[in-house]
């Protein structure tokens, strides 16, 4: 799947029309109509990047766990805390929701992130982003 992200993305750059290429000419040996500067200078803005869709942190308290292994719980809780409890260990931590970003730092653990990609009432899906492997959670 990141092949073919990264082969688009080397297309769509590479069809791209260069700063440097001169527009065409017509007979007369001008600069057709539509290739001509514009009447009024160009907007000067940077352009910035789009920002990332904010999950609903509402959505996130609660009780998960990954879809098909009831043994892997995390708990979730309105005040920022994390409770982990997996088939062979149990600790306590915090996380923050930034954006799409999730972010949970437990003691004796290193820190995770995860990319939001899905959240409603009754679905999680988290991309770890060291990984780049997406687990479904539900309620």
């Amino acid at each position: 799947m990141r092949k073919l992200a990264l082969l688009m993305f080397v297309l769509a750059i590479g069809c791209g029309k260069k700063k440097d290429d001169a527009p065409a000419q017509t007979a007369s040996g001008s600069a057709p109509a539509s290739d001509k500067a514009p009447d009024k200078a160009p907007d000067k803005t940077p352009d910035k990047p789009a920002a990332a869709p904010v999950k609903d942190p509402t959505k996130l308290p609660g009780t998960w766990h990954i879809d098909g292994r009831p043994e892997v719980v995390w708990t979730f809780n309105a005040d920022g805390t994390v409770h982990i409890k997996t088939s062979v260990t149990e600790y306590d931590g915090k996380y923050t929701l930034d954006g799409t970003k999730l972010t949970i730092e437990a003691k004796d653990t290193k820190t995770k992130v995860y990319e939001v990609a899905e959240m409603s009432d009754t679905t999680l899906a988290l991309t770890d982003t060291e990984y780049s492997d997406t687990t479904k959670w539900v309620h």
